[in-house]
């Protein structure tokens, strides 16, 4: 497998957005890589190089372009297949009142 990783600038640009902004939407994101320092030093600015898989890109633009509904149906998709699995109930009543307030989003979104 050959992937292409992007850099922060890459991604700013692709997108029109601050390398800040990159920072903050792709930081926790599975499959991004965090070349930074770990180690927190005290009053001083962490230090972040991010590499950003194509793929990784590809999902978060699909992710908001989505409408409510499709939200909707992606997360109940998802906790049905975890359920099987055996999700902990604690976990899954989470999921549902996120499940509820994409509810309530999609019937803002509708009016």
């Amino acid at each position: 497998m050959n992937e292409q990783f992007r850099t922060v600038a890459e991604v700013a640009e692709m997108l029109g957005v601050s390398r800040d902004t990159v920072r903050r939407m792709f930081a926790a994101e599975p499959g991004v890589i965090d070349l930074g320092r770990r180690n927190n030093t005290k009053g001083k600015r962490r230090y972040r190089v991010l590499r950003i898989p194509s793929a990784v890109v590809d999902r978060v633009l699909n992710r908001m372009s989505m409408k409510p509904s499709e939200h909707k149906s992606e997360l109940q998709g998802w906790l049905a297949r975890k359920l099987e699995e055996g999700l902990p109930d604690v976990v899954a009543s989470q999921f549902r009142k996120v499940e509820d307030s994409l509810d309530n989003d999609l019937e803002v979104h509708n009016r």
